[in-house]
């Protein structure tokens, strides 16, 4: 059996709960070529709890975040959390908002 080196699954909003800097020191820290999924959240910290938003507006710097996947080649996916419970509490509406900000981010 070939000594395969174990996936990455990275997750910049958790790294910012947990008290890093997500991007780029947390990032800068990983072995890139083995992320094989990002899950996409945001978050400002209040205390010692997040405050979650719509994607692109808070304290993860996703602009960067993007930027650095792509230019390290990553090619595998990035999948929306939403935690924040949108305007109204209406989380279909928050899927919807965060989605167009990964879009815009992704593609910009």
């Amino acid at each position: 059996m070939p000594n395969e080196a174990l996936k990455l699954v990275w997750d910049p909003a958790n790294a910012l709960v947990a008290g890093e800097v997500p991007f780029p020191s947390g990032y800068r820290l990983l072995p890139v070529e083995r992320i094989v999924h990002v899950h996409a959240k945001d978050c400002r910290m209040e205390g010692d709890k997040p405050e979650w938003g719509p994607l692109g507006t808070r304290h993860v710097d996703w602009k960067g975040q993007i930027e650095a996947l792509l230019a390290d080649g990553y090619k595998g996916a990035i999948s929306l959390e939403t935690h924040w419970a949108g305007p109204n509490g209406d989380k279909r509406e928050a899927s919807r908002i965060c989605g167009w900000n990964l879009r815009g981010l992704v593609s910009g």
